[in-house]
């Protein structure tokens, strides 16, 4: 579920400033809850998904005065898994950002999965850190860099009981999003990544096979309300 989001400042910016119009707007503007629906189209084959991955989702943004923001999102994808042919999964997650300066700042974000198929079900979490750089490519826009932190259990044993291993997912990750008109952002992602197949926790002596493997996917989102296409966020 995404979170209830935090109630507006703006109206506080409203009673305070001075009597200027155009500035009780522009502070509106930049202050309030942005609203996004979200779709991607790309590849993951490496990392055991049928071609074409596509995923559609909804999104939050909430600034909390100039130095801080958060947000929340929730997508679903109905890629199908290699070794199933079939799939359907759900992925939630909340990030904050520390703005240090007016362009660059520091993030962490906090995601949990769910992937259901005709064989297994498996969840996990995966949280991330990473920087952001306001930029201006083709218009305002941000460049996201952060790093995915493994989790999850590596050996299923009595005192660690987990029914599927984890894949021990980490890898560096990159997303470059630009507003192209009032409501339309577009963008690139990817990531190189490092993960492992599964195994048999009884031949413990065997270890995991590992590889390496990368994505790419393209983003568009379509943001209620609009704000000028030349305005930062």
């Amino acid at each position: 579920m995404i979170r209830p989001h935090i109630p507006k400042i703006a109206l506080f910016a409203l009673l305070a400033a001075p009597p200027s119009v155009a500035q009780q707007a522009q502070t509106s503007t930049l202050s309030s809850t942005r609203w996004l629906f979200d779709s991607e189209f790309g590849t993951e084959a490496n990392l055991g998904y049928k071609n074409p991955s596509t995923a559609y989702g909804l999104s939050v943004e909430q600034p909390l005065g100039k130095r801080f923001e958060l947000q929340a999102s929730v997508y679903y994808s109905p890629d199908k898994k290699l070794i199933t042919n079939n799939g359907n999964s759900l992925l939630v997650s909340g990030s904050g950002i520390v703005w240090a300066t007016s362009r660059v700042g520091l993030f962490g974000n906090y995601g949990y999965s769910w992937l259901w198929t005709s064989q297994f079900d498996k969840s996990g979490s995966a949280p991330s850190a990473g920087a952001v750089i306001r930029d201006s490519l083709y218009g305002p826009g941000r460049l996201y860099v952060s790093y995915l932190i493994p989790t999850g259990c590596v050996w299923a044993t009595p005192r660690n009981p987990c029914k599927i291993q984890s894949n021990r997912t980490q890898g560096v990750q990159l997303s470059q999003e630009m507003r192209i008109s009032s409501h339309i952002r577009v963008g690139i992602e990817g990531g190189l990544y490092h993960f492992c197949d599964q195994s048999n926790e009884n031949e413990p002596a065997i270890p995991r096979v590992c590889h390496w493997g990368g994505t790419e996917l393209v983003f568009f989102q379509f943001e209620l309300p609009g704000a000028h296409p030349n305005r930062s966020y």
